[in-house]
């Protein structure tokens, strides 16, 4: 009796597992097209974008619309 496990996630230390304002362009670099459209397709975005440069892009936005920002909602204040 085997009991089969799910493969470990492919971006097990991927940079974009740190939150937006923690990832330099050194991470974003590193980072490939499909570790950008794996964590897109994640995150429920259905068509990401096949271009490196365009991947990158999505993810960032994706990232900055879903995450707190560090200064928190005080932000706003006038």
């Amino acid at each position: 009796m085997t009991t089969e496990q799910p493969p470990p996630p492919l971006s097990a230390t991927s940079p974009l597992d740190k939150p937006l304002h923690l990832l330099t362009e050194d991470d974003i670099s590193q980072v490939t097209r499909e570790q950008c459209r794996q964590f897109l397709k994640q995150k429920g975005m259905r068509r990401p974008s096949w271009n490196k440069s365009q991947a990158i892009q999505q993810v960032i936005m994706l990232k900055a619309l879903l995450e707190p920002t560090p200064e928190g909602p005080e932000r706003n204040k006038c």
